[in-house]
């Protein structure tokens, strides 16, 4: 898969496992990590089809590729539970050795 930008071309070898974001980055909110309030946003699986697929096609900078050597069961609570609590921690702009509590954690994260 190719896929080319304003900068450089990036490559995908296929098939390959990836991530892919679920919002596409549609506005200068969206590309400043506000994405969760763009009233705008296409969302995958029920704006933009082919979320839900064993193919699809994306922008690449919306993929992420996941090591070969990380399990499927293991990557899957990372991607779901770990990136929510990820949003979180990069909107409070803690510190390295902050504590924080995550009510209700669950997925891969308890």
């Amino acid at each position: 898969m190719e896929e080319r930008n304003k900068r450089k071309i990036h490559k995908f070898e296929c098939p390959e496992t990836v991530e892919r974001d679920l919002v596409w980055f549609c506005c200068e909110d969206c590309r400043k990590g506000h994405e969760s309030t763009c009233v705008d946003a296409d969302l995958h699986g029920f704006t933009v089809d082919g979320s839900f697929q064993q193919w699809c096609v994306s922008f690449s900078e919306h993929v992420t590729p996941i090591p070969t050597d990380l399990p499927m069961h293991a990557a899957a609570p990372i991607l779901c539970a770990g990136v929510t609590v990820y949003k979180a921690l990069k909107e409070i702009e803690g510190n390295c050795g902050d504590f924080v509590v995550i009510p209700g954690a669950g997925g891969g994260l308890d």
